[in-house]
């Protein structure tokens, strides 16, 4: 790993960690949350997730992620059905790869969206 990557993904985890810092919420929680984010278990994330917004419904950080991990679960279903069909475009391999910790990737508006829902 290079050391820009390195830096980049401690910039990340800060992101995470100052989200989270003021908040309450169970450190066992947090730390499903992130195991099952970081093994891509998008399925459980969200029900960790979830649990996050019951206990700090305000929690700005916790909406964003709730939304990203929306939109890989969707992805996710999408490269499924592309690859039973024998077909993955370089837009969608590019997407599934890229990784779901930039936060700043959700927009104002994609966030509100989510929060209605």
């Amino acid at each position: 790993m290079s050391s820009t990557q390195h830096t980049h993904e401690n910039r990340e985890m800060s992101s995470w960690e100052d989200g989270f810092k003021h908040a309450n919420i169970p450190m066992e929680t947090l730390a499903r949350l992130v195991t099952a984010t970081m093994l891509k278990d998008y399925g459980s994330a969200l029900e960790y997730c979830k649990m996050v917004l019951e206990l700090e419904p305000e929690l700005e950080v916790a909406h964003k992620l709730r939304y990203l991990l929306t939109k890989r679960m969707e992805n996710k279903t999408e490269n499924e059905s592309e690859s039973d069909s024998g077909y993955e475009s370089d837009s969608t391999r590019c997407e599934s790869d890229s990784s779901i910790c930039e936060l700043d990737s959700a927009t104002e508006s994609d966030v509100e969206a989510e929060r209605r829902e």
